[in-house]
């Protein structure tokens, strides 16, 4: 089974995840669906951030500016991993699979007479974009085979139907597996004609295969952990997990891949740097180019050269006045003259650069990305930004509300925070996407925050606390855990082809911070409406563990 298909009342799809003590991320992910496309061909997103900073963080507008915040946004833009299950993909009949697509174009390749570069680089594409889909596929078994027993596990003893869920899901691991193979057959039987195939293809095969053997033998590792809780209940699933384990192995071993070995501690410092170069190769089909602009920068400086021209205009012409008049007035008045004059002349460029500058940003975005596919170089899309303090007693209602659902301590702490506001607006030329593509339909906003420049004024992650103790009767010295909490509500609207915002989606995350970073995220509210907002408070908690099964979020940006 492929990952999950967007709702069709969830044009735009939000996720969030904690990556690590430093970092958090929501992704965004934008339907470019004909439904939604204006007349003129394209699809508008807009989301609204709002991070109400406590008085506790040391943070204001003059100490954490919207410099400082871009400084702390990593974005990536990239398309969706199509949605192709395993029986899709093997599907003889189906067009869309790139691993028919690829073999195909392989055998075309072998038969043309003379080369065909456009054909060479759409065969590397396909190669990639299979590996692409086979690994977000394995991490769709591998939620499915947590979601089982975490079920099985509310049960005493086997169910009826358990013995034919874990067949099931043995099942689908077969097909993930007979996937690779058929890969790896078709990649065999190119080998023997590197005469008529380009170095870079053949190169491209072998990456991609490396790559897949590390990822599915970590795949095995993973499903092992769900499944040993399960003792002799899924015994013959766990020896087929180590047959595959061992088969890969060898497999690595004969091909001159990495073998990690505890008789080579440096095998795990290249397994990690490779595992990561071939990550980012791979993940190149689905990223998007963007090139982003300061627009507060470029204006700044427009404004500032009006203003010194305005002022040396002022300064020519007060020197003019005082030529013509030099014969007829005083030693004294002269120089008051002289100083007014130059006095005027600094005030109108600082009045220029503060005043006209700040009114002229109120008007324009902080940043603007312009969004190229690099198979086409088309441009595809844009995106402003702005990043705005707000009053919080004038912030919409509706964001009011969502900040003020389930209050954990109803203080002055919460009245108090400063409020940073960042917007930005997303515009898909749908149009071209889907003149150009049949499987990436779905463009993916993924957002890094780094947490870093909050933590810098908080005190230590630990006090002490003196007690007593009425078990023991005894007076004793704790430490107790000291942490800050920064609310983030988030408003996620789809603009229609009338140009209104559809029914907005909200979410709010509650980070528990201390000065080592993000203890943990409460999603206090998650994709919801506003009027379903109060029906379900119980908030899902973020933890980062060494359990790598916790932290599961789908990752193709570049580490």
């Amino acid at each position: 089974m492929g990952q999950e298909a967007l709702q069709p009342d969830r044009l735009c799809e939000s996720h969030i995840d904690l990556h690590d003590r430093q970092h958090f991320e929501i992704a965004f992910t934008y339907d470019a669906s004909p439904v939604l496309v204006r007349p003129d061909g394209r699809v508008r997103f807009r989301v609204d951030a709002y991070f109400f900073l406590p008085p506790s963080l040391g943070v204001s507008a003059l100490s954490y500016g919207k410099d400082d915040f871009f400084d702390d946004v990593l974005s990536y833009l990239r398309f969706k991993t199509p949605d192709l299950s395993s029986e899709a993909l093997a599907d003889p009949l189906n067009a869309l699979s790139p691993l028919n697509v690829l073999s195909f174009n392989l055998k075309q390749l072998v038969e043309l007479p003379t080369p065909d570069p456009e054909l060479e680089t759409s065969t590397i594409h396909e190669a990639k974009l299979l590996g692409c889909i086979l690994i977000a596929n394995w991490r769709e078994l591998r939620k499915q085979a947590r979601t089982l027993v975490k079920t099985l596990s509310r049960f005493a003893r086997p169910t009826p139907g358990f013995a034919e869920a874990i067949a099931d899901l043995r099942l689908r691991l077969e097909a993930e597996h007979a996937l690779l193979m058929r890969f790896r057959s078709l990649r065999r039987a190119y080998t023997d004609n590197q005469a008529s195939l380009p170095p870079e293809l053949l190169d491209t095969l072998r990456v991609v295969d490396e790559y897949l053997t590390y990822r599915f033998d970590e795949n095995l590792g993973k499903l092992h952990q769900v499944f040993a809780s399960l003792g002799e209940a899924a015994a013959e699933l766990e020896e087929r997990l180590r047959w595959l384990g061992a088969y890969e192995a060898l497999y690595r071993q004969e091909e001159g891949f990495i073998c990690l070995t505890n008789s080579d501690p440096q095998s795990f410092e290249r397994y990690t740097y490779r595992t990561g170069a071939l990550k980012k190769h791979l993940a190149q089909v689905l990223f998007l180019d963007v090139r982003t602009v300061r627009e507060v920068r470029r204006f700044r400086g427009l404004v500032a050269a009006l203003g010194a021209g305005l002022a040396a205009f002022w300064s020519t012409l007060g020197d003019r006045n005082i030529n013509v008049q030099l014969h007829g007035i005083s030693t004294t008045l002269l120089i008051l003259i002289v100083v007014t004059v130059y006095i005027l002349k600094d005030r109108i460029k600082d009045f220029f650069k503060e005043y006209v500058a700040t009114q002229v940003q109120r008007l324009l975005p902080d940043q603007r990305m312009t969004i190229t596919d690099p198979m086409t170089r088309q441009r595809i899309g844009s995106c402003r930004q702005t990043v705005r303090y707000e009053r919080k007693r004038r912030l919409a209602a509706d964001i009011r509300r969502v900040r003020e659902f389930t209050h954990t301590i109803d203080l002055d702490e919460a009245r108090e925070e400063e409020v940073l506001s960042y917007r930005h607006d997303m515009t898909l030329e749908a149009r071209r996407i889907h003149a150009t593509h049949a499987r990436r339909m779905h463009v993916k906003h993924i957002l890094r925050y780094s947490v870093a420049n909050l933590l810098r004024r908080l005190s230590d992650p630990n006090v002490e606390v003196s007690r007593f103790n009425p078990r023991t009767g005894r007076f004793e010295v704790v430490l107790a855990p000291k942490v800050y909490h920064l609310n983030v509500v988030f408003r996620v609207s789809a603009i229609g082809p009338d140009g209104r915002a559809a029914d907005p989606v909200y979410h709010r995350l509650r980070l528990i911070l201390n000065k080592d970073g993000i203890d943990r995220v409460e999603k206090v509210v998650h994709n919801k409406r506003m009027r379903e907002i109060g029906q379900d408070h119980q908030p899902e908690i973020l933890e980062r563990t060494d359990d790598p099964l916790l932290n599961e979020a789908e990752d193709l940006s570049p580490s």
